[in-house]
């Protein structure tokens, strides 16, 4: 053959194979992509490192789906959560259908807002870092609803364990922090929760100073300065980067004191870009939300970016690949996108490959088989948890501050931690334990009374509004009880704003319930004296039994009668809230000393509720005990909540005291402590002044609630 012919077929030869290799190219490229479109929500300091993280995730996703007959596509559409507009915005992505998802917001006050919206819906919402208790809880039964990280609880746990062990557990541990719920707002986890967890741990607790504005944070910051010693450890939760600068700066005021004395930790709100270059210090410490260092993402998110990630970047991440592998799932199978993630994380179709690209393309391929395999990201194995929504294993990383930056010291997993709020497995045995000791060698057998005569009660809803239910709900079940064990109406006073029975609030007109399935336990006509009609000084001449005008019936008691006080509403450290005044615990304890009596059980539901009884403690006031909710460290919690009507219907303690009532009204005091301490889970019910009443062992709740 000539040599041109030879050259003109190798020639064509090429161009067929040059024809067959773009036609191949052409048909992949032509691949099918679903667009999915999700609304992306985070602060102005974090939106520059989450932009980039979304890039780095998105370009992740699209490679790793090339050569497949399908692909998916996100399309993020960021938002500010720190804009004006951000609660139109949530409402306009909930009625938008061209919205298929929601990630974040990254605070926990604007994701209740949005998992509030989306309750009706079916468009998941994947929550990186917003790690309230009580929004987690709230919404714990929420199907569309995918925390990426676990509960605050598992922060607390592991910078107390950090203390017990690293610092020996030999010095106390404070809390400066935003006080609790105001206006509508979430109850702060760590003013809700540090108390009760310190007590578990087996810690000594030093004092709670809780701020409610910049002032008050300075005031604080001063006390804690000037009061505490060496030995002493804070842990600083700021509300914002305004009150973080803040503290940093009052520190600042006073340098002298300051440098070198005090181990100061800060919680993970403290963590950000912006607060770490404006301080004067670099003496901090604390925890924040991180990678599995296994995965080997923190050393790839430093390569790539040149520092290290900050918190919660890592379950942002997964919460991006979770969405591309739901989405993938969806187009294969025709489920809706929840239903897809459901399939998702709970996948177990052999072992799935991992976050980088070449493991995410043996995902997607097992996807578009519809094949899901046991899956895990880069922030958890991805394993969500009934209770609450959200995954478990989350990892902190402890850090210090270096020339601006957080440097990670070690990595923590409570995963199989017994330190939870549960006091039957934590708290339970060493307390009966200390009663049977302690308790037992303070109690004087030999106090010897006369003869009760008669037996009085004042009931005390302290609290108002249609937030505050559970406060009157409780307060009119314990009425009923008192009816049904014998009391008359007149030696029965209730104080109680009573507006709830008629609110236009209330979907049962003229009923209160302290259970959903509960009876009616409203009494119209037994209410005495209306919060708002009364002032605490009032409430003293009530107490006291000094009768006037306008205050015509008071406890009228004499040294051979018995009191029971129930008080029920809100409190902190120092004082009991009284509608719009609040009462210091020296002020009560001076009236209760003024109180004739035989034997006195004041029993208080309100948080920090134990500092009253440490007052009443001090002041050894003869025949008279105090029973409390909670520790003077701690809050005590809400009970059943009722959905429909967005309020809780009882407290924890309140519920379990009467359970107990119902079941053993002669109970002695020591039976009575040890049963509440054990079915009453959030706060550790306390006794206090037992030294000067009587012998637990022999006295019983029958002084009070068995009328003869």
């Amino acid at each position: 053959m000539p040599r041109n012919s030879l050259l003109f077929l190798l020639f064509a030869a090429i161009l067929c194979l040059c024809a067959c290799s773009d036609d191949s190219s052409s048909a992949k490229s032509d691949a099918k992509t679903q667009k999915f479109k999700v609304a992306v929500m985070a602060s102005t300091s974090e939106m520059p490192r989450f932009k980039r993280t979304a890039d780095w995730a998105q370009s992740n996703i699209n490679k790793s789906q090339q050569g497949l007959d399908h692909k998916v596509e996100l399309q993020l559409e960021f938002k500010n959560q720190d804009d004006a507009d951000i609660n139109a915005y949530m409402e306009q992505v909930v009625k938008d259908s061209d919205y298929v998802a929601v990630v974040g917001p990254t605070v926990s006050d604007k994701a209740y807002r949005m998992a509030e919206l989306l309750q009706e819906s079916s468009k998941p919402m994947l929550s990186p870092k917003a790690s309230n208790v009580e929004y987690q809880r709230r919404f714990a039964n929420m199907p569309n609803l995918w925390n990426m990280a676990e509960n605050d609880i598992l922060q607390m746990e592991t910078f107390f364990s950090h203390v017990a062990t690293s610092l020996g557990g030999l010095m106390s541990v404070s809390l400066l922090a935003p006080s609790g719920q105001r206006d509508g707002e979430l109850v702060n986890s760590y003013t809700d929760w540090f108390g009760f967890i310190a007590e578990e741990y087996n810690l000594e607790l030093g004092k709670l100073y809780l701020y409610k504005n910049e002032s008050e944070l300075r005031k604080h910051t001063r006390e804690i300065v000037e009061q505490k010693d060496i030995f002493d450890v804070l842990l600083f939760d700021p509300s914002d980067e305004k009150m973080a600068l803040a503290f940093d700066d009052a520190l600042y005021q006073l340098d002298s004191i300051v440098v070198g004395r005090y181990k100061f930790f800060c919680t993970s709100n403290f963590v950000s870009d912006s607060i770490a270059k404006k301080l004067h210090y670099d003496f901090y410490r604390g925890f924040d939300l991180y990678a599995v260092p296994e995965s080997g993402f923190s050393q790839a998110y430093r390569e790539r970016f040149g520092e290290e990630m900050l918190h919660g970047e890592a379950h942002y991440f997964d919460a991006l690949y979770i969405l591309a592998y739901a989405a993938a799932y969806s187009v294969t199978t025709g489920l809706d996108l929840n239903e897809s993630i459901k399939s998702v994380v709970e996948g177990k179709d052999g072992v799935g490959g991992d976050w980088m690209v070449a493991g995410m393309q043996r995902n997607f391929e097992a996807l578009q088989d519809g094949r899901v395999p046991n899956m895990k990201g880069v922030s958890s194995s991805w394993t969500f948890q009934n209770r609450d929504n959200s995954v478990s294993g989350s990892v902190y990383r402890g850090w210090n501050l270096a020339k601006g930056k957080f440097v990670t010291n070690d990595y923590t997993s409570n995963d199989s931690s017994k330190h939870s709020a549960n006091p039957e497995e934590n708290w339970l045995e060493n307390l009966v334990a200390e009663i049977d000791t302690v308790f037992f060698e303070e109690a004087d057998s030999n106090i010897a009374y006369v003869d009760v005569s008669e037996r009085w009660a004042l009931l005390i809803a302290a609290s108002s509004g249609w937030a505050n239910y559970r406060f009157q709900a409780d307060i009119f079940a314990f009425y009923q009880k008192l009816k049904k064990m014998g009391y008359d109406d007149d030696h029965i006073i209730v104080i109680a704003e009573d507006d709830l029975a008629g609110s236009e609030r209330n979907l049962y007109p003229g009923t209160l319930r302290i259970r959903l399935d509960g009876k009616n336990v409203y009494a119209s006509g037994v209410v005495d004296y209306k919060l708002s009609d009364i002032s605490w000084s009032d409430l003293g001449n009530i107490l006291t039994g000094h009768a006037s005008e306008r205050l015509s019936k008071v406890i009228q008691a004499k040294s051979n009668d018995n009191v029971f006080v129930f008080w029920s509403g809100h409190g902190l450290p120092g004082y009991l809230n009284f509608g719009a005044d609040k009462i210091d615990y020296e002020q009560v304890i001076s009236w209760i000393k003024e109180m004739p009596h035989r034997k006195m059980m004041f029993t208080v539901e309100a948080c920090y509720s134990g500092g009253l009884g440490e007052a009443g403690e001090d002041a050894a006031i003869p025949g008279v005990f105090f029973l409390t909710a909670a520790s003077p460290y701690e809050t005590s919690k809400a009970a059943e909540r009722d959905e429909e009507m967005g309020v809780y219907l009882s407290n924890y303690f309140t519920r379990g005291f009467m359970e107990l009532l119902a079941e053993q009204p002669d109970a002695t005091l020591r039976n009575v402590y040890i049963e509440l301490a054990s079915k009453i889970s959030g706060s550790h019910v306390q006794l206090y002044n037992v030294k000067n009443y009587g012998n637990i062992y022999k006295e019983t709740m029958g002084e009070f609630f068995v009328v003869k």
